[in-house]
């Protein structure tokens, strides 16, 4: 057994299997865009979706902060007072309001450019959000203005589903962050391949018309 050779080989045999996994990758809907998504691309999105996520989230730490400081909660945990803020359907209705922005950026017209990846699959997916997320909030607020409808809602299994619909607007949101990123500078970069194309081929030219003096 050569160990220098099979040393030496890692690195190709590392490629080749990152490239596979960035293949398979590739093919899923809604995250298949991130394979091709630089580490440049995913610094600025960490940035401005921190700074969204914050102010969106205002109205919930504020509501916390003040709850903390009333005596009656003073033997409350910090994570069962953000639990109680958000367990009768709020955090459905922010998940959806967070993620609409993902539909204007999936409808927006590239003029030819390159299109936003998976770009039906997030408009589908968004639609499917709102959707749900109104009807179970619908039902919480008909029994909750209603008393003598009984509808026996499941608190444990809706609070359950508005945590995964949640996690997925963060998820979503953030690739859609990523992939403003990368779509904005492959835009930039277009037009200075353009004329780094057309210097080099003023150049060829002038050279060639030197030459045949």
């Amino acid at each position: 057994m050569n160990l220098p050779r099979v040393l030496a080989s890692i690195p190709h045999c590392l490629q080749k299997v990152g490239g596979f996994l960035l293949d398979l990758l590739r093919v899923l809907p809604l995250v298949g865009g991130l394979a091709d998504c630089s580490r440049k691309d995913h610094k600025a999105a960490v940035k401005d979706f921190f700074i969204t996520f914050v102010f969106s989230t205002m109205t919930f730490w504020i509501t916390v902060i003040i709850m903390s400081v009333l005596s009656r909660n003073s033997a409350t945990s910090a994570m069962d007072l953000v639990i109680g803020t958000v367990s009768n359907g709020e955090l459905l209705i922010f998940s959806v309001s967070f993620a609409s922005p993902i539909f204007l950026a999936a409808m927006q017209d590239r003029g030819g450019k390159s299109p936003f990846p998976g770009a039906i699959w997030h408009i589908f997916t968004l639609i499917g959000f709102a959707i749900g997320a109104a009807a179970v909030f619908g039902l919480l607020k008909i029994e909750a203005l209603v008393p003598e409808i009984k509808l026996g809602l499941n608190m444990d299994a809706i609070r359950t589903l508005s945590y995964y619909i949640f996690a997925a607007a963060l998820l979503l949101r953030y690739t859609t962050m990523v992939y403003q990123k990368m779509l904005s500078a492959a835009d930039a970069s277009g037009p200075k391949q353009d004329k780094d194309f057309a210097d080099r081929w003023a150049a060829h030219a002038e050279d060639k018309e030197n030459k045949g003096r």
